[in-house]
């Protein structure tokens, strides 16, 4: 079922335009520049589907732990000691490379509840997991840096209300740091639309510099960082990443690959 909401996510304004792909109608933003979806994902299913796809033994899995541990290091560059929330842990695998700085005091939340189970296992002194999403969990103390590793994008309508939640349990001057974010203003999102593989219907909005900019004039943060890594992950492969966009231009394929641009890392400052 289809709904259509008239209201930008974030800045709540109703300056839209209605983009047509190839397989789906989005909301563009010309006030912020967010994109939207609104069509409904089956959670149920998503989780389903989501639980084969996080294989740790696949080529992917490993890739993924591989990033796991650049990404550790790139945060305690920003915090290497207090309260943190990592809000869609899935099964805690990042939580758990972070969990090695016993200076950190770790919380892991996501809704799927079998995630959360296998992320129990590996509960420590300094880390622990519960099933929840971000609006209803409920916490007395307040966090020093707060964590999005590719689920900010999740967020859709609950966008606004995540963000003044995030003000209202968090530390003046803490951090909100955002890992895998797929960018609109991607060449690869350019060319190839819906056939880009970080276009994905459960992923309800699409940011750029210049939404993440609105956010932080919005919810009063500080820009601190925003890079598009790419080079320095293990996903890179330059000389067959560039073949593949030859070939795609040349023969107008649509095969989409990792490339410089695809993803933003964000890091925002509470004022």
């Amino acid at each position: 079922k289809r709904m259509t909401t008239k209201i930008c996510p974030l800045c709540k304004k109703k300056n839209l335009k209605l983009i047509n792909l190839k397989n789906f109608k989005i909301n563009h933003c010309k006030n912020c520049d967010i994109q939207f979806l609104d069509r409904q994902k089956d959670t149920k299913n998503y989780f389903k589907k989501y639980s084969k796809f996080r294989n740790k033994n696949s080529k992917l899995g490993k890739l993924r732990k591989t990033q796991y541990s650049i990404d550790s290091k790139h945060l305690q560059k920003y915090i290497t000691k207090g309260k943190i929330l990592d809000v869609g842990c899935s099964t805690g695998d990042f939580v758990e490379k972070l969990s090695h700085n016993t200076g950190l005091d770790l919380i892991g939340i996501d809704p799927d509840n079998y995630a959360i189970k296998e992320a129990q296992t590996k509960s420590k002194k300094n880390v622990h997991f519960y099933c929840s999403d971000l609006i209803n969990f409920k916490q007395k103390n307040k966090f020093d840096a707060i964590i999005f590793r590719g689920s900010f994008q999740f967020l859709g309508h609950d966008l606004n209300k995540t963000i003044n939640k995030i003000s209202k349990i968090s530390t003046k001057g803490s951090k909100l740091l955002i890992y895998s974010l797929p960018n609109s203003n991607s060449f690869l999102y350019y060319l190839l639309k819906d056939d880009w593989n970080l276009f994905d219907e459960s992923h309800k909005l699409i940011f750029n510099k210049k939404s993440i900019i609105k956010l932080c004039k919005i919810f009063n943060y500080r820009l601190i960082e925003i890079s598009y890594p790419y080079l320095e992950t293990p996903y890179a492969d330059l000389d067959k990443d560039y073949e593949n966009l030859i070939n795609n231009i040349k023969n107008n394929e649509k095969q989409s690959f990792p490339f410089w641009g695809n993803i933003m890392q964000v890091v925002l400052e509470k004022k």
